[in-house]
């Protein structure tokens, strides 16, 4: 799964139980970088904004 599908896309293929897997590990590597650097603006240790970078994908 190429992660340039936009936002809407991946959504419904999140959606999809066959492509479920897939359409989030494509979000993840979509926003994790710049979502960490905007916890981490927050959260000062690296180990602390991980966990919460954690935190919010399994929710």
């Amino acid at each position: 799964m190429a992660t340039h599908l936009d936002d809407k896309e991946l959504l419904i293929q999140f959606a999809e139980p066959v492509t479920k897997e897939r359409a989030f590990t494509a979000i993840i590597k979509k926003y994790q970088e710049k979502l960490y650097w905007h916890v981490r603006r927050m959260v000062v240790e690296h180990e602390d904004a991980n966990d919460v970078l954690q935190n919010m994908f399994i929710k």
